[in-house]
């Protein structure tokens, strides 16, 4: 299998080196690395100073890719530059069995582009509201959205002791709903067994990803579960799977809602049909550069449009 996620904003990346080499980045959005930071040799001895496992030169290299103008592919994990265990003190390699790195390194999120964090889907239909895609959409309803914001984690671990996705799910559902009414998850989950090329799936309010068979000249929806609420929606949701059987050369694109519903100027939505257009003229191309040819194509239909979504993305190729 072949992979390629797309990391929507780069500066994300940016921000997860620079913590990594020596603290947050406060400088600004329009400023590069090296600008503040000097010369490779000084990231470096930043590097070094950490027990990264990277050599200097590629440190440096790293730090540069993920802050450099329009880059969308850093895709930088932690483990991509710390050893494992990532800490010298063992009492705190102890805590990666129940917390993330971004729990410490990352306190907070949407540092610069707002995200949603509010979605009141039955408020939706209204035709005497005005559109705004930070406050109200007809199709979806009303919205409020923050900015710098710090998360409230839930540890809720489910997977290890079922793995069948309408399981987990509606176990999550539960506790979810439990924790605070009104807001939901959004979420697919996809067991992949690799040996017979089958994937078992769930989805709980995200799109359907799309398939391009080889020789297909179309990209089209995979088959969908029945129920796919979002989870916390509603308290006795019962989840259900579905599966697929993949061949080789086959193209699927796993997406959020930001990327078909990027807005235009116009305020008009890119779409369903011109993302399958898109991803079916570029299916030829290796992932990087077919990730680079969708977001290009949506960035010539936005036309400097601001952004009010994430365009998040995941490609995969059956090899």
């Amino acid at each position: 299998m072949e992979f390629r996620r797309n990391v929507n904003l780069a500066y994300l990346a940016s921000v997860v080196l620079l913590i990594g080499l020596g603290g947050e980045c406060r400088a600004g959005d329009d400023k590069d690395c090296l600008e503040c930071h000097g010369s490779k040799q000084r990231i470096a001895d930043a590097a070094g100073a950490m027990d990264l496992k990277l050599s200097a030169e590629r440190s440096a290299r790293l730090v540069i890719a993920a802050s450099g103008p329009g880059n969308v592919h850093a895709g930088i994990a932690c483990t991509d530059c710390h050893r494992e265990p990532p800490h010298r003190d063992a009492r705190l390699n102890a805590h990666l069995a129940s917390l993330a790195c971004q729990t410490c390194h990352i306190p907070t999120y949407a540092r610069k582009i707002p995200t949603k964090t509010n979605w009141d889907w039955s408020k939706a239909g209204d035709s005497t509201r005005a559109e705004d895609p930070h406050h109200y959409l007809r199709i979806k309803g009303e919205f409020v959205y923050g900015h710098d914001i710090v998360p409230e984690y839930v540890r809720h671990v489910r997977a290890m002791a079922d793995p069948d996705p309408a399981a987990v799910f509606e176990a999550s559902n539960r506790r979810l709903y439990e924790i605070k009414r009104r807001m939901f998850v959004s979420l697919s989950y996809f067991l992949l067994d690799p040996k017979a090329l089958a994937m078992t799936y769930a989805f709980a309010g995200q799109p359907t990803p799309l398939l391009v068979r080889p020789g297909s000249g179309a990209a089209v929806e995979i088959p969908s579960p029945t129920t796919r609420l979002p989870l916390g929606a509603f308290r006795d949701t019962r989840y259900d799977t579905a599966s697929l059987y993949l061949s080789r050369g086959d193209l699927l694109l796993f997406y959020t809602d930001g990327l078909n519903e990027a807005m235009s100027t116009e305020m008009t939505p890119w779409g369903d049909d011109r993302l399958k257009a898109s991803l079916v003229r570029h299916a030829r191309r290796s992932l990087p550069d077919l990730a680079d040819e969708l977001l290009e194509d949506v960035r010539q239909y936005t036309h400097g449009a601001e952004q009010y979504d994430d365009i998040t993305f995941v490609l995969m190729r059956v090899a």
